[in-house]
């Protein structure tokens, strides 16, 4: 079993309905699995990365700015 996880960071989720202008991104969407993942809060990218990684709540995860 083969894995891979695309993370666009901060790209607006209907620029992946722009198929024909991303050809390659709609090829991978169409046979595998999509979806917007819901961000969160504050929606910074280190919060949010690491809470996609650890699954844990913000207020678990010990970074500066969180505190």
């Amino acid at each position: 079993m083969r894995l891979l996880v695309i993370g666009l960071d901060s790209m607006p989720a209907d620029l992946l309905s722009m198929k024909d202008e991303l050809p390659n991104i709609g090829r991978m969407m169409s046979s595998g699995i999509a979806g917007v993942l819901e961000s969160c809060h504050p929606p910074i990218t280190i919060p949010a990365w690491m809470v996609m990684m650890t699954s844990k709540s913000p207020t678990c995860i010990s970074l500066p700015t969180l505190t």
